[in-house]
């Protein structure tokens, strides 16, 4: 399974956006088997976004991308990162989307433990809570569009 496991009927794929003629100072943040992640810089306005870059391995893989743009790209809630077009070349896929500022809670976690050696930071009540009902809202969202995500993180 993917990203998103599909339960109801489809939307049409967007026609590509080409942009990276556009944008530039590519930094990885992070790779994986299939997909590595980059912060790149829109060359007219300043503005940072991410670049996903994803090479299918195989057909499979290739509907596995095509459903997720597919879905998010046709997905907009405020608690969700946005997605504004893709690029295909020489079967590489290149998805560019919001970028968000921030830390995974489990590098969150790390850094504070691991790395300064300390007692663990505590999230405040309130900023639990509300990292809780954003997320729930969000998921909530997803769900009422008739998708299954399978892939929630911290």
């Amino acid at each position: 399974m993917g990203l998103f496991d599909f339960l109801g009927g489809g939307e049409k794929l967007p026609k590509q956006t080409p942009f990276l003629k556009d944008y530039g100072d590519f930094v990885q943040m992070v790779g994986g088997s299939q997909a590595t992640m980059y912060t790149a810089k829109h060359k007219p306005s300043g503005m940072q976004r991410v670049v996903k870059k994803v090479v299918p391995k195989d057909k499979n893989g290739r509907q596995r991308v095509l459903r997720e743009l597919e879905i998010c790209l046709g997905l907009k809630e405020k608690h969700l990162i946005e997605y504004y077009g893709y690029e295909i070349k020489d079967d590489e896929f290149y998805i560019l989307m919001e970028y968000f500022p921030g830390v995974s809670l489990r590098t969150f976690l790390r850094d504070a433990l691991v790395i300064k050696n300390r007692k663990a930071p505590l999230l405040t009540g309130r900023n639990f809570l509300t990292v809780c009902l954003q997320s729930a809202q969000a998921l909530s969202f997803v769900h009422q569009k008739g998708y299954l995500h399978l892939d929630v993180k911290p």
